[in-house]
């Protein structure tokens, strides 16, 4: 009985290199961004939130438009300088876990956000103020854990959840 090579993974030594490469390369580009906008979209909702409660409805419609604009223009380098770092780690332990199991693992991918998110954590602790660290805290756990959920679902779209077996093997 042979095995339906649309199911089942080849053994790791059969994977290609551009994989591995292809997968750290969309965490590392796609992760900070990703991040960026998570946090952007909760710190601008808490915002809203804030003026709602405080029955000022004129600043909802700046905060929605040029607020939304112009915090996500002036995150993403910050994203980038910082979460990078974070989102080729996640990668790359997506793409060793890939490699060794044969198959993109969610619990792998969010397991290493967590890990990142915590060492992040660690770091923001030193530089960000008390007063605001549970809001940069809850900022930092969310960009994390939904820029890895979506680069992971982006895999399974782009390489598929486990790799194609090579012709004439």
């Amino acid at each position: 009985m042979h095995d339906d090579p649309a199911t089942s993974a080849p053994p790791p030594s059969r994977q290609g290199w551009r994989r591995f490469a292809g997968l750290v390369a969309l965490y590392a580009v796609l992760g900070p961004l990703l991040g960026a906008v998570c946090v952007v979209l909760l710190f601008v909702a808490l915002s809203v939130i804030t003026e709602v409660a405080q029955g000022r409805f004129e600043a909802i419609g700046a905060l929605l438009g040029r607020g939304l604009l112009l915090t996500l223009v002036a995150g993403l380098p910050i994203a980038y300088s910082f979460g990078a770092v974070s989102s080729v780690a996640v990668g790359l332990i997506v793409a060793l876990s890939d490699r060794r199991d044969g198959g993109i693992s969610w619990r792998v991918a969010l397991g290493g956000a967590v890990v990142s998110w915590g060492v992040a954590a660690v770091l923001a602790a030193l530089v960000v103020p008390p007063d605001g660290f549970l809001v940069w805290l809850a900022g930092l756990f969310a960009a994390h854990v939904v820029a890895a959920w979506l680069c992971t679902w982006l895999a399974h779209l782009v390489f598929g959840k486990h790799p194609r077996p090579r012709s004439g093997t």
